[in-house]
């Protein structure tokens, strides 16, 4: 039992490695870790630009579709695990990982599309106000938004007026816009886009995130 736990399939465990081993180890693991996170960018980049793709993405996230994109979503990211971890070939191996990474991006598709296209207004909440709403998606959501860009448009291809049931019918028309609109007001409201935003944090005024439609 002791040799196992020392040796797996002939490879020596960490614990057992010299130190240079470790640190040979340590570069590997982030180099891949850093060439992961560009390909998911390059990945992101390239789904954005397919406007197909992009409407593809965002209807897979309403009713029922969701839970079938989610299973999908678990189905190809196990495999491309388990074919990385059971590969001997490292092109193999390259190959399940650029899998799992292409799923991931996938899946970020309509949330993005959202953070980068989309102009709103936001209250920023004070902080009981926010503890006590952050829980309902789409109350939180119709609290804080004040004000829809132009961009935002109705079926016809007019503004969306800013109503409390429009707000309402939007927050819960499907999952990833409620995702992308928080995302925004915690992106304003932890200042990263600070340029942008005339109100502080926990004072409850108003602030504005502004982004320019792609």
């Amino acid at each position: 039992m002791e040799d196992f736990q020392n040796n797996y399939h002939g490879k020596i465990m960490l614990s057992q490695a010299t130190d240079v081993e470790r640190v040979a180890f340590y570069k590997k693991t982030y180099t891949h870790v850093a060439g992961g996170v560009l390909a998911f960018i390059v990945f992101e980049y390239f789904l954005l630009q397919s406007a197909s793709i992009v409407e593809f993405a965002r209807s897979m996230f309403q009713g029922y579709r969701m839970l079938i994109l989610l299973g999908l979503f678990m189905l190809v990211t196990n495999y491309a695990e388990s074919t990385v971890i059971k590969a001997a070939n490292r092109n193999v191996q390259y190959m399940g990982y650029a899998l799992y990474i292409f799923a991931e991006a996938f899946i970020f598709v309509p949330l993005i599309y959202i953070a980068v296209s989309i102009t709103e207004s936001f209250e920023v909440l004070n902080q009981d106000e926010y503890d006590k709403l952050i829980g309902d998606d789409v109350k939180f959501c119709v609290r804080v938004v004040t004000a829809f860009g132009s961009d935002i448009q109705d079926e016809d291809g007019k503004p969306l007026p800013c109503t409390a049931k429009t707000k309402e019918a939007l927050f819960k028309s499907a999952a990833y816009v409620r995702m992308g609109f928080i995302n925004a007001y915690h992106e304003a409201a932890t200042g990263i886009v600070a340029k942008n935003l005339k109100g502080q944090p926990g004072t409850g005024q108003s602030g504005r995130k502004t982004r320019k439609k792609r």
